[in-house]
């Protein structure tokens, strides 16, 4: 005696309508056990339920048909959509071709046994759609009004593309936000290596950027690992009314993001990798290579400018000293590095002002370089 279950791992079928030979009931949970001769071969039961299985294909076909007839009109349509409704719309139809393959191979193996052909997706259809999908992103991408080289940014498009195809799903299209992203950030590295091989000499360098045509006053927070420099400039950077914050790291961006927020500053956050967007939100923590040099804020907050001095990152500070269009700009660092920012400055003619911090310890308060208060005047050349 045994349970449905149990014959089915057998080989063994119990007909639909078969009423148990025993029912036991273990803990309050009853099980319907069956005896040998009220069971069929696995074959017996196919054929018995061939019509039903038949009309499951037919259904399954209907479906299918359904389906493609919907991405037909779909793409008939979606020429002129957005990149987001482009994405959407291929994810919902993505979403319906996978769970209409699952529903095939639940029928696999009983149309196998009874040669019925399994209905299936038309591959030229789906294949079709999906370079219709991408063509559509590009082309709401070079609509864009800083889209300036369209041949890079179709050569960039073919390299994002190349990732799609490698990936382990078939129809796999990149999330919208990240495509745009990547597009844009590459373009704006494009145009400024091109900008910077128009450069004369390298002390035009920053006149290649937007701030020079801004009034910028800089205030440098300096002072030694865990004096309170990060903790004041942000009580700064809540007075204004749209600022963003410059992170060496993701973890460091998310923080001061979950900090704000906290506060009641409505903060987004944004990376390489990642962008976690705020409703309502003007202020902005990021990693300090994701600075936009395009967009104005009341305010900005570079951290750890130490780091100017890295062979391999130090070109994200040197761009965002130079680069940044905030009214203020507030730069917090180790005190080696002042002498480099403060020529920076000179360059730029943009005012500043130093902050000494020191730690709480008398002890190893830097007396020798900063006083306890106040600020330091722009000095000469």
């Amino acid at each position: 005696m045994k349970t449905r279950k149990a014959w089915k791992k057998l080989g063994r079928r119990i007909p639909a309508d078969t009423q148990p030979e025993q029912v036991e009931v273990v803990a309050d949970v009853s099980r319907h056990l069956f005896a040998y001769h009220q069971t069929v071969s696995e074959e017996e039961y196919l054929h018995q339920f061939k019509d039903r299985f038949i009309r499951q294909g037919d259904d399954l076909a209907q479906a299918w048909d359904a389906l493609e007839k919907r991405l037909s009109d779909w793409l008939t349509d979606f020429s002129n959509r957005p990149g987001p409704q482009i994405e959407q719309g291929w994810l919902e139809m993505v979403t319906d071709h996978e769970r209409l393959l699952d529903w095939g191979l639940e029928l696999a193996k009983p149309f196998e046994l009874l040669s019925i052909p399994i209905p299936q997706p038309d591959p030229i259809l789906w294949s079709q759609a999906l370079q219709n999908c991408r063509e559509g992103r590009l082309a709401s991408i070079l609509q864009d009004e800083r889209a300036f080289d369209l041949a890079i940014i179709r050569r960039l498009d073919q390299q994002l593309v190349k990732e799609e195809e490698d990936h382990h799903h078939p129809f796999y299209l990149m999330p919208y936000w990240e495509y745009f992203g990547k597009i844009f950030k590459s373009l704006e590295t494009a145009r400024f290596d091109h900008d910077l091989e128009q450069a004369i000499r390298i002390r035009e360098f920053h006149l290649m950027f937007g701030a020079r045509f801004s009034q910028r006053h800089f205030t440098l927070f300096i002072g030694p690992t865990n004096s309170g420099k990060t903790y004041q400039a942000l009580q700064k950077l809540t007075k204004a009314s749209r600022g963003i914050y410059l992170a060496p790291l993701r973890l460091l961006a998310l923080e001061v993001s979950e900090t704000l927020n906290a506060w009641g500053i409505p903060c987004n956050m944004v990376t390489g990798e990642e962008k976690i967007i705020v409703e309502g939100a003007r202020h902005s923590a990021s990693t300090i290579e994701m600075l936009p040099l395009d967009q104005t804020w009341d305010m900005g907050v570079i951290d750890e400018a130490q780091m100017l001095g890295d062979p391999e990152r130090g070109w994200a500070w040197t761009q965002a000293i130079l680069g940044l269009q905030a009214r203020e700009v507030c730069v917090i660092s180790a005190p080696e590095a002042l002498p480099a920012i403060e020529k920076l400055l000179r360059i730029t003619q943009d005012p500043w002002e130093v902050i000494g911090f020191y730690r709480a310890d008398p002890r190893n308060r830097p007396d020798c370089i900063f006083p306890q208060t106040g600020s330091w005047p722009q000095r000469d050349p």
